[in-house]
């Protein structure tokens, strides 16, 4: 069993499999325990659209400004609390091939993320205080 240094028992907490990586940009597939159909994602504006719209849904964390919108949320908001389909322990067996990331957004503040990041590979722990220096972390982790 993996040793995590950080809240995996976290609503939000995915998991990012890196499988492929351009000059650009990086694609793979995006794990959250509340579906066990992965998000493939081409490149990291598509993941951060994703886990921002995740967190939304599970109204977890709690951002602290409104985001106004023109479209239509895809999921509607849960009534209640959300069931899990699978436990974090097991979401986060999956892997990458070229490398795998847990990403947990602790607070969303100030109309950005501060959480931490956890490189499975090299089981180095970053903290992130917004989500310009959360893109840079993945640019530099791969």
């Amino acid at each position: 069993m993996t040793e995590y240094r950080m809240n995996i028992s976290a609503p939000n907490i995915v998991n990012v499999c890196i499988d492929q990586i351009t000059e650009t940009e990086k694609q793979g597939r995006m794990y959250d325990c509340y579906s066990r159909e992965p998000f493939r994602f081409q490149n990291e504006l598509q993941l951060m659209r994703k886990m921002e719209e995740l967190m939304d849904w599970l109204d977890y964390p709690q951002s602290s400004m409104k985001t106004r919108s023109y479209q239509k949320a895809e999921r509607e908001k849960p009534a209640d609390h959300p069931e899990k389909v699978w436990s974090c322990e097991e979401m986060l067996q999956e892997r990458g091939v070229r490398g795998t990331m847990v990403i947990h957004v602790q607070y969303r503040q100030n109309a950005t993320w501060q959480g931490k990041l956890l490189c499975v590979e090299t089981g180095e722990t970053q903290e992130f205080f917004s989500m310009l220096e959360l893109l840079k972390i993945i640019d530099n982790e791969f």
